[in-house]
């Protein structure tokens, strides 16, 4: 089984019909986003931030099951 893994890269705002950057020092964190195969149609989706001076921020973690509609 295999894991997707999204690291941030900086985060931005749009304003004005621009795009900004967000200073460090107002960003919100690192944020890292998996998704891991677990087989049998299913997956774990999780989602990290880590802020440098207030530690991690949050932590989300779910298991989702494929289903046919």
């Amino acid at each position: 089984s295999g894991t997707l893994v999204f690291r941030s890269a900086g985060y931005f705002f749009h304003a004005f019909g621009r795009r900004w950057r967000l200073p460090g020092f107002m960003s919100p964190g690192a944020m890292t986003v998996a998704h891991r195969e677990l087989g049998e149609g299913r997956f774990e989706f999780t989602l990290d931030i880590n802020h440098p001076v207030f530690g991690k921020l949050i932590h989300q973690s779910a298991a989702f099951r494929e289903t046919t509609i």
